[in-house]
């Protein structure tokens, strides 16, 4: 739900598969329920999103946390900080650090690409850790299509298994 006034909220969902030999988790399902209000500074073009994202995990509750966030974004760029004080249920604090460029090419196509650091208290893993993303998006028939290539450090690697893995991508979603 996207209000003209700037308040948002929503839910996302996906398949998961936490469970490695290092961990015996069952949960099957990441639900994500958010809210936040976004808008820009008068007629200065940068703007901003303020908002709480709540992680759910359906039969591993003890893994949901909360998370609050805020970012700046001014033409094609975007910074973001996102802060939790349970990351994963543990009771130990998170922040995760975001730089985004996004970029409008020829024949409706949108460029998206990221950087993202994780500092994390050493309770939750032994070392931070980045990721990087690039990818392209467009618009057909109501759906926004989108490819877009995902890998993190070798720290991140460590802390996620497989899950680190670079990969790619490829989404249709639709907002109402």
């Amino acid at each position: 739900y996207a209000h003209s006034s700037g308040f948002y909220a929503g839910a996302w969902g996906s398949n998961i598969d936490f469970d490695t030999p290092e961990n015996d988790v069952d949960a099957s399902m990441e639900l994500d329920i958010y809210a936040g209000f976004s808008s820009e500074f008068g007629e200065t073009g940068i703007g901003y999103d303020i908002g709480v994202l709540r992680y759910m995990y359906p039969g591993e509750e003890s893994l949901d946390w909360n998370e609050v966030y805020g970012s700046l974004s001014y033409s094609f760029f975007s910074f973001g900080i996102a802060h939790s004080g349970d990351v994963y249920g543990s009771g130990e604090k998170g922040t995760y650090y975001s730089l985004g460029f996004d970029y409008e090419l020829p024949y409706g196509l949108a460029l998206s690409a990221g950087y993202g650091y994780y500092d994390y208290d050493d309770e939750v893993f032994e070392d931070n850790h980045q990721d990087y993303r690039i990818g392209i998006a467009k618009d057909f028939a109501g759906f926004t299509l989108d490819v877009t290539y995902y890998d993190m450090d070798s720290d991140g690697e460590d802390a996620y298994g497989d899950l680190a893995e670079d990969r790619v991508v490829f989404s249709i979603s639709k907002s109402l």
